[in-house]
């Protein structure tokens, strides 16, 4: 484990300094956490998103965004705006089960807010990965 986040800060921090993070999946990131306990001071974020057994370090202040400046927001009686009628959404992210109902047929309101953002990185050198972790 040691030698894995000495890699990782080794790779990205000449680039951005400590000012790291660490994702992985969520049962490594309880194992750093048991392991290394509070005083850890680095960020460590679960993603069901990593694959087991992989650790990614970025360095925040290699990370950059850009946001359009004004929203575009929309409100509409229509009957083409579905909306989902439903406060506990299926947990397997599908929209199957899931009661959809137009504006038209409630008699309401349907109101989108839509603000167009990007990420990415500064360096290429702000991001480094380890795969087939076995701790």
């Amino acid at each position: 484990m040691l030698q894995d986040f000495g890699k990782l800060v080794a790779a990205v921090s000449p680039t951005c300094g400590m000012d790291l993070a660490f994702i992985t999946d969520p049962g490594t990131a309880v194992k750093i956490m048991l392991t290394a306990g509070p005083e850890f001071a680095l960020p460590v974020f679960a993603s069901n998103a990593v694959t087991v057994g992989t650790l990614i370090c970025v360095g925040t202040s290699a990370l950059v965004s850009a946001f359009e400046p004004t929203p575009r927001i929309d409100a509409t009686r229509s009957f083409e705006a579905p909306v989902a009628m439903d406060t506990a959404p299926p947990a397997d992210g599908s929209i199957g089960s899931v009661v959809l109902k137009s504006s038209y047929q409630t008699d309401s309101v349907a109101i989108r807010y839509i603000l167009d953002c990007a990420w990415g990185l500064r360096s290429p050198a702000g991001i480094a990965v380890v795969n087939g972790i076995t701790w």
